[in-house]
């Protein structure tokens, strides 16, 4: 895995670039494909939309692979869409 710093005005943050398989990559497509509407019952919801979805995959791979969930970005000039930097957790 690559390590790399991204500057910010207050800190420098090290990201570091993953690599999803093809089984995790059908699955996110898949999510991002999915129109599976979402109901309100009274104070209950139907499912998870898209969004909601979409989050728990990526905890789902942050928690396999070791970074943080929410800090998950492309890597410039990558064209390979199934690999993303992402802020190691131990961080």
């Amino acid at each position: 895995m690559h390590i790399t710093n991204v500057k910010n005005t207050k800190t420098t943050i090290n990201m570091k670039n993953y690599e999803m398989t093809n089984e995790e990559f059908d699955k996110m497509r898949s999510i991002s494909q999915d129109n599976t509407p979402v109901m309100k019952f009274g104070s209950y919801w139907s499912g998870l939309d898209k969004q909601e979805r979409a989050n728990e995959f990526w905890k789902e791979l942050a928690a396999k692979y070791g970074f943080v969930w929410d800090s998950v970005g492309p890597i410039k000039g990558e064209q390979d869409p199934k690999k993303f930097e992402a802020r190691p957790a131990e961080f």
